[in-house]
């Protein structure tokens, strides 16, 4: 393990931020997947700080949950 700084986390996070295709968002527990066949039609998360349940839709989806659970529960569902 290291600091957030020996990963450039905070580069990476302007990176994407920069990016108009984007929506980030950080501080989120994404818990279910919902499927439209075989693809992801949207993403169940909780708000880490007010635990505010959200479902995310969208066309194309990034699993950067460090683990690939998103991608894993797609594939098992």
């Amino acid at each position: 393990s290291g600091t957030y700084e020996e990963f450039g986390d905070a580069k990476k996070e302007a990176l994407v931020r920069a990016e108009k295709n984007i929506d980030l968002f950080l501080n989120h527990h994404a818990y279910d997947v919902e499927m439209n066949g075989k693809k992801i039609a949207a993403v169940f998360a909780t708000d880490t700080r007010s635990s505010e349940q959200k479902r995310f839709a969208g066309k194309l989806f990034a699993d950067c949950t460090g683990h690939s659970w998103v991608g894993a529960k797609a594939f098992f569902t």
